[in-house]
């Protein structure tokens, strides 16, 4: 005889027959390829595998008055047709037929009289795609207070082989079954235990403390945003009471394109993705419905804390945390980077307490009388949410399993909804594929196929955005650098190269060969010229000069050869346009005072004019001092 652990027991107290607590799933198999697989091969294969856990044959005990946690006992009335079913799906056998045959079990409660589990077999899966004909399902359900998700995937692995061959199987120990005990046994049981519990509330309430300090300094040095705080989630259409009726359904993805876009984010889990995707479906049906709250909703996700040994153990070991979803924000990216941050969060202040152990203090009568309360005075439609809804997530083996030979080709999760929390989706993982599946009411969700669509298009939004979009940006990338290098390579900017170097060779040519002339011009002067003819060819050589001295300067500013070009032209049409430039200047007063910044003897005009001798004679030196300024 074993007690039920307070969070176990809590499971007991808030169900009602609306409220079913049991947990379980759709697992499809197709036919083996060697053999067959039929309800009896079935029965049989589970009745040589009874011993793999207690939760097979164990029944709940109750406490009289609730005046302690329930106990675990052998039944000694166990029967296995009780708990195995046979059915088939009606024509035409499709996945709509599957998922209504899985909501009404799921509708129905355990009876507690009896060990706390069922499993049904169903054969008729004719018309499903990507399932083969002559498949068969097995819908399970397990009581919360019995196992949890990772205790329950578990015992349902060790039911199945890594391989199609059967694998030879323990003898299995002799099963003693209990009696029932007394009322008395049970109070004087629950009085003994008792006295223990001042000693297990000190050692928590020391537990917790060293936990929160070193919560602290984790959040302190790692500066780890808080989580949300309960009650802080806003009221939405699922947070309402809910009926006994229930609505199934799941969706399939693969898991490497869900590890696709978590590779695509630095940080980013596989648990940041799915949680990603669940906002987003969730996102779009609430705005179909056009009541999608301003604030994001907020996810409870309990977390196993289930150690190696406690691997096959009944009870729950899990403790959980609150996750905002950041359904407000219509960018995909955004959403899934503020998931991870809230996650990251949550995950930290998540090991200060657990809850598992917390539960274990609180009285038992006050915990069932409580739990009873709440669901029969509707207290949930009086104030705002605990959190919006329960995301779990449960990962799987990454093999295929098979049962007598046939292999599991897919599975489905459900769990329990209760007034105030009437959604809730399982996420399962197996073989390289992970199913989304939710559970509902009818008043609450409808159109299940609906939001399972809008599940699908959210991870492909997540895909173009992070996958898809990068690619392009990729090939986008390297087609700019292609081109560039091309051009880079092009035998066009040689040319241009080249042409640039001709074009500065070809201007010096021009400039020495405009020199020589004017060297040439100025030998070939008679001694009968005049001196504004000698003075304008003195201006016509420097500006000349200017010109190659600014073509220097040029050269050294590394101009362009169009500009060089530009300037030798100019240079070419002032040479050739010496009649303009000699009248402007007799039209000016200049000429004198060029010639005497040249010839000191014209210093003052108002001497007597020179003969014409003596006028020879000038521009004769006139000449020469030129000649010799010029070289």
């Amino acid at each position: 005889m074993q007690q039920l652990s307070g969070l176990d027991a809590q499971f007991l107290y808030l169900e009602t027959p609306k409220s079913p607590m049991h947990i379980g799933g759709v697992y499809i198999y197709a036919p083996p390829k060697e053999g067959e697989m039929n309800f009896e091969i079935f029965r049989k294969s589970l009745e040589a595998r009874l011993h793999i856990s207690r939760t097979f044959r164990q029944r709940i005990v109750e406490s009289p008055l609730n005046l302690g946690h329930p106990y675990w006992i052998e039944d000694p009335n166990f029967e296995l047709n009780n708990h195995i079913f046979h059915t088939a799906l009606p024509k035409p056998g499709g996945r709509k037929e599957l998922r209504a045959l899985a909501s009404r079990i799921f509708s129905r409660q355990l009876d507690r009289s009896k060990p706390l589990w069922e499993f049904t077999y169903v054969e008729g899966l004719e018309n499903i795609e990507k399932i083969p004909k002559g498949s068969f399902a097995l819908i399970t359900k397990v009581h919360h207070a019995a196992i949890d998700g990772g205790s329950g995937a578990e015992i349902l692995a060790a039911l199945l082989n890594p391989s199609p061959e059967m694998k030879p199987i323990k003898e299995p120990k002799s099963w003693i079954p209990e009696r029932i005990p007394s009322s008395v046994e049970l109070l004087t049981k629950n009085y003994f235990k008792s006295f223990g519990t001042p000693f297990k509330l000190a050692k928590f309430v020391y537990d917790t403390a060293q936990n929160s300090f070193g919560v602290a300094r984790e959040v302190i040095d790692k500066a780890i945003q808080p989580p949300p705080m309960p009650f802080t989630a806003p009221s939405t259409i699922f947070n309402a009471s809910v009926s006994a009726r229930r609505v199934f359904g799941g969706t399939e993805f693969s898991l490497e394109k869900i590890k696709t876009i978590k590779n695509a984010t630095v940080g980013v889990t596989i648990n940041d993705t799915v949680l990603a995707i669940c906002a987003g479906g969730l996102r779009k049906y609430l705005l179909s419905k056009d009541k999608l709250p301003k604030k994001s909703l907020v996810a409870m996700a309990p977390i196993s804390v289930r150690s190696g040994n406690q691997k096959n153990d009944m009870g729950n070991e899990v403790s959980s945390m609150l996750v905002s979803l950041a359904t407000h924000e219509p960018d995909p990216v955004h959403r899934l980077n503020m998931i991870h941050a809230s996650t990251r969060g949550s995950k930290a202040y998540s090991k200060a307490i657990e809850a598992n152990k917390l539960m274990n203090f609180v009285p038992s009568t006050l915990a069932a009388l409580a739990s009873k309360l709440y669901t029969r005075m509707k207290f949930s439609e009086v104030h705002t949410p605990f959190y919006n809804l329960v995301i779990t997530n449960v990962p799987g083996p990454s093999v295929p399993l098979y049962m007598n030979g046939a292999p599991l080709i897919t599975q489905f999760g459900t769990a329990p909804v209760l007034d105030g929390l009437g959604i809730l989706l399982v996420v399962l993982s197996y073989n390289g594929r992970i199913t989304i599946s939710v559970t509902c009411t009818p008043e609450l969700m409808p159109d299940v196929e609906v939001f399972l669509g809008y599940l699908q298009e959210s991870c492909e939004e997540l895909y173009q955005a992070l996958v898809v979009k990068a690619k392009k940006g990729a090939i986008g990338t390297e087609v700019t650098k292609s081109k560039t290098k091309a051009v880079a390579t092009t035998p066009t900017k040689k040319i241009t190269a080249k042409s640039s170097t001709k074009s500065k060779s070809s201007t010096a040519k021009i400039t020495k060969s405009a020199t020589a002339s004017k060297k040439s011009s100025v030998k070939k002067v008679t001694k009968k010229k005049t001196i504004p003819q000698v003075t304008e060819e003195l201006k016509l050589n420097d500006s000349n000069k200017k010109i190659s001295s600014s073509e220097s300067q040029n050269e050294e500013k590394k101009i362009s050869p169009k500009e060089a070009e530009a300037k030798v032209v100019s240079t070419e049409s002032a040479k050739n346009t010496p009649s303009a430039s000699n009248e402007e200047t007799k039209n000016k007063e200049t000429p004198v005072k060029s010639s005497t910044a040249i010839s000191p003897k014209m210093e003052n005009p108002s001497k007597k004019k020179p003969s014409e001798s003596e006028q020879e004679k000038i521009s004769e030196v006139n000449v020469e001092d030129a000649l010799e300024n010029k070289n």
